[in-house]
């Protein structure tokens, strides 16, 4: 079957909601996903192209600062008070307790002392509590150790082979591809099996890698498929453009969909999920949904509710939604007297945005599958404008090209389609309409 281009774009009538409430938002905290703390701003690298970096001004200044027990200890107390008082949604309330940095290893003995303090505290009932970390590698081998004995889960920044790492440099502008690397091997050859459960890669797409390049080194030397990320091309310095164009690599122009291995390199199989998913028409999430009478509303943008999957503390004690966002958009503060967080202003701050956007938003051609984050909009506070709005053509070349996907790679389609509750019969006859009315 060859495939045709879609002549119409495909519309979907999208039911906003523009407001939500003090109790929207303690619901998040009730069934919050992870509990991050910023745990340093010092790092031991200076990775060129880092986000906390000389290209970006979404950050406070970086001070070396660490952070404070009693930081974490406040935002602590106070997340369990509402644990214990109020049962999560599922069965089993997993929440992860995340360590981030700069350097989270930086400041090992904070995660001694966070990791101790909440095995010291009464067990919240039918909840429980697991471990992770974004690190570089460098001072692996001096706490394997303790990582291995708690099962901390850890993201290691690995950008590929020597060259390719190039960018991520200490102090001395050293490559540190050989100390993270070394370390690395150490930690997979000590605890073997600690390593194939728990451990993943983060590798950042640049001038000096491409995908391909990156899969296989990280899949001969570990076993294991890389996660790869683009740079963030939000919130550059005007005069810093030029030079982050040269560096910046786009992961779609990096792939073909006829390679051999194109399943195992595509790195935005959520994308592909959030396109069948639409498509198809009929699908939930959650059992729960299908019990409604009410047609389901969402908010404008792709935007997380408040706290919805996590909570980020920062060095300097700010509350945000994400680590991702820039800084200035504090929700409240973690303070010598205890946690400032009012959740009736949060929910004020996040309807206030929604009003504002969905002007834009129903305009747009993306918005059934739009995954724009809004603290990425230009100008958020003044004159608002969405980097991800599109046009008809727009839409129609986003179509042709999931569908050019799911047509050569069926085998994407059907692991996208796990992800939805759909019967046999009606994932096969998604298919079938994709190719008959699509492609």
């Amino acid at each position: 079957m060859k495939n045709k281009q879609l002549v119409q774009p495909y519309e979907r009538k999208v039911i906003y909601f523009d407001e939500i409430t003090e109790k929207d938002v303690f619901s998040k905290l009730i069934n919050l996903e992870q509990l991050t703390f910023e745990l340093t701003d010092a790092c031991n690298l200076k990775c060129k192209y880092c986000g906390y970096g000389e290209f970006y001004t979404t950050h406070d200044k970086r001070e070396n600062r660490f952070m404070d027990f009693n930081i974490a200890k406040r935002i602590i107390d106070y997340l369990f008070e509402i644990w214990r008082k109020h049962p999560g949604k599922a069965s089993i309330r997993k929440i992860i307790i995340g360590f981030y940095g700069g350097e989270p290893l930086l400041n090992m003995n904070l995660i001694f002392q966070i990791i101790g303090y909440i095995e010291t505290l009464p067990p919240v009932p039918h909840t429980i509590f697991e471990y992770n970390m974004t690190t570089n590698a460098i001072l692996l081998d001096k706490y394997m150790e303790y990582l291995y004995q708690k099962k901390i889960t850890l993201l290691l920044s690995l950008d590929g082979d020597k060259y390719a790492h190039s960018y991520r440099i200490d102090h001395s502008n050293h490559n540190s591809f050989d100390k993270a690397f070394k370390n690395i091997k150490l930690l997979m050859t000590t605890y073997p099996d600690y390593f194939n459960k728990y451990v993943n890669f983060n590798s950042v797409l640049h001038d000096r890698n491409n995908v391909k390049a990156i899969r296989e080194f990280i899949k001969k030397e570990f076993n294991k498929i890389a996660q790869i990320s683009e740079l963030n091309q939000f919130g550059v310095y005007p005069n810093r453009e030029n030079e982050f164009k040269t560096m910046f690599h786009s992961i779609k122009s990096d792939i073909n969909t006829s390679d051999p291995d194109f399943e195992n390199m595509f790195p935005d199989k959520m994308g592909l999920f959030r396109f069948v998913s639409e498509m198809a028409g009929n699908y939930f999430y959650l059992h729960n949904f299908l019990i409604k009478k009410k047609i389901n509303k969402i908010p404008p943008t792709g935007t997380c509710l408040p706290f919805e999957k996590k909570i980020f503390i920062t060095v300097n004690g700010k509350i945000l939604p994400c680590e991702k966002i820039d800084q200035k958009y504090t929700l409240g503060y973690v303070k010598d007297n205890g946690v400032e967080l009012d959740l009736r202003k949060v929910a004020q701050i996040y309807s206030a945005y929604y009003k504002k956007i969905m002007k834009l938003c129903v305009n747009c051609y993306m918005k059934p599958f739009c995954s724009q984050c809004m603290f990425y909009m230009y100008d958020l506070d003044g004159c608002t404008k969405c980097p991800s709005f599109a046009n008809k053509q727009d839409i129609i070349n986003y179509i042709n090209y999931y569908s050019k996907i799911l047509h050569e790679h069926p085998d994407l389609y059907k692991k996208s389609l796990m992800k939805c509750y759909l019967s046999y019969e009606y994932k096969k006859s998604i298919y079938n309409r994709l190719l008959l009315n699509i492609l």
